[in-house]
């Protein structure tokens, strides 16, 4: 049954802590009473799944909105008392720890063996998520007790995390098994690990180029090209783009038709009437956000140029000229005005009114079709497709910038692997090529960004992908748009009187004069008040929150 075996397994653990009220937490339970089996590990590991992503998007961006400003996009957020990356991250990894301090004092290491790697990876997992935020952070190895003098330690220094991080990737290969039988789906291998690991790689490897924290890029980047080949050539399991529903497999890839797919590597797992989300219903209402005018100018046009360099391009006279011509992925994860489409709450199609305030409701004019699911279910909250954390499309797009960083070219047979396979499952008829960058005055590390900003548009990537890049500055400090009013077909269309449009005619969501983002300051976040006033010796914050 589809998805339903690790869930089960979940569900029961759940199940018995809601009944045996007057049990310790798994953490502090005594060796004569746990971590005596297997299933023991299992029930420890299986808690640290509840941790993987839950629908990431890029409201953090620039190519994404939201009814309401967000103050990470604009850089008017403060620091504040707590912090829920810090707080679940350090549980997280405090249950981790556990696990490996327990199966190195068991007797029954072969039979725990996997747990021990699903907790290693889980540790890199947690503590990725933490150096992501806030670099430097402290290293805790050990489960702790309120005495430990590991609590008021100092963060350690943002190699010595980078490079924990990696280690405990590789350490987990020790332990995780090659592929797991269908009782076990989804939890994690060997080739899961190195997904991952080709994400941390890439992003560790060119942080240090454009920051320059550390001199050893060109090794990290290695590995992560490393990483992203062992999965690519892995045949036991064999991943592959999904395209089962034909050149619209990329949209259907994020709803139901895609789950258990064989691009999924990783997914946050749900099941319907166990555990269920409302993804779509944020989409379908416009309150999950809308795409801005940055993302939809990035969708190269058929012939393979960008908008301004395409003859194809078709402006923005109507409201939908600038759909024409385009790589088929924007018409997949935009709505096109005047299209029906279906949503989890209607039975039949409907076409979305042009009204910027009428469901799915949008402040610049576009709406995504992206996590729009298509099954219908009797209550809002009841979906059931599943979160892709990791997919073979992010891991061949890890590969090719990971190659290019290192080595400043790449060969058309890396770029037919990869890039041209994406664009091939979604029926775009262009392909990039070494010849093509170079006959129409390209530049081939832009174009390999462009690939990443329109394959993982609104998965979570985009404000990570700017500030390793270290281009944050400039690209988020630009003005907030939507679709041109002025002059078009939207001004027959709607009521233009509330809108606010610039000086070209469209509409503007924020100027450029209330966004600036901060170098060094807003690279990395600040450590949350609380945790400083606990523990001085986190001291200093992160540069520009000293």
């Amino acid at each position: 049954m589809k998805k339903i075996n690790l869930y089960l397994s979940l569900i029961v653990l759940l199940a018995s802590s809601c009944l045996d009220l007057d049990l310790e937490p798994i953490s502090t339970l005594t060796n004569s009473i746990f971590w005596k089996q297997s299933s023991d590990f299992q029930k420890a590991c299986n808690e640290l799944y509840f941790g993987l992503s839950y629908f990431p998007n890029d409201s953090y961006s620039e190519v994404m909105s939201g009814s309401s400003l967000n103050t990470v996009s604009n850089s008017q957020y403060v620091p504040t008392e707590n912090d829920g990356v810090w707080n679940d991250s350090y549980a997280y990894i405090r249950l981790a720890n556990s696990i490996i301090e327990e199966y190195e004092k068991c007797d029954i290491k072969d039979e725990a063996a996997a747990y021990m790697g699903e907790a290693l990876f889980f540790r890199a997992y947690n503590y990725f998520n933490l150096y992501k935020k806030f670099g430097p952070v402290p290293i805790v190895k050990s489960v702790l007790d309120v005495d430990s003098p590991e609590l008021m330690a100092g963060r350690n220094s943002q190699i010595e995390v980078e490079d924990f991080i990696l280690d405990d990737l590789n350490k987990a290969m020790n332990y995780l098994p090659v592929n797991v039988d269908d009782i076990n789906k989804g939890r994690i291998t060997q080739s899961i690990a190195m997904a991952f690991k080709s994400r941390v790689a890439l992003y560790i490897g060119t942080w240090a180029k454009y920051h320059g924290h550390r001199s050893d890029y060109v090794d990290v980047l290695h590995e992560a090209t490393e990483a992203a080949s062992f999965v690519i050539s892995s045949t036991n399991p064999k991943y592959q783009l999904f395209t089962e529903k034909g050149n619209e497999s990329y949209r259907y890839l994020f709803i139901e038709e895609g789950d258990d797919s064989s691009e999924s590597i990783l997914d946050n797992r749900f099941y319907f009437n166990i555990r269920t989300h409302g993804n779509t219903y944020g989409y379908a209402w416009g309150t999950s956000g809308f795409p801005t005018k940055k993302l939809a100018d990035t969708y190269l046009c058929i012939d393979g140029l960008p908008i301004e360099k395409s003859p194809l391009f078709k402006g923005y006279e109507t409201t939908v000229s600038e759909y024409e011509n385009r790589d088929p992925r924007m018409l997949m994860t935009f709505i096109v005005p005047g299209s029906a489409i279906l949503t989890s709450e209607v039975s039949e199609p409907f076409v979305p009114s042009y009204s910027f305030s009428d469901r799915p409701e949008t402040k610049s004019g576009y709406r995504f079709h992206k996590y729009i699911g298509e099954k219908y279910y009797s209550k809002v909250g009841l979906c059931e497709y599943d979160c892709r954390v990791i997919r073979f499309g992010e891991v061949l797009l890890n590969y090719i910038e990971a190659k290019f960083e290192a080595d400043g070219k790449v060969t058309d047979d890396d770029l037919n692997l990869t890039i041209n396979a994406l664009r091939k499952r979604a029926g775009m008829p262009t392909e990039l090529s070494n010849q093509f960058v170079s006959s129409n005055g390209l530049d081939m590390l832009t174009e390999i960004r462009r690939e990443r900003t329109v394959e993982l548009a609104n998965e979570g990537f985009r404000f990570d992908d700017l500030r390793r890049w270290k281009t944050a500055e400039v690209e988020m400090s630009q003005s907030l748009r939507g679709v041109k009013i002025k002059g078009t077909e939207w001004e027959e269309k709607i009521d233009i009187s509330k809108l606010v449009l610039d000086d070209e005619g469209f509409v503007l969501l924020e100027p450029a004069s209330e966004r600036e983002f901060k170098s060094p300051q807003h690279y990395l976040f600040p450590l949350p008040l609380q945790q400083v006033a606990m523990n001085p010796n986190l001291l200093p914050n992160n540069p520009g929150w000293e």
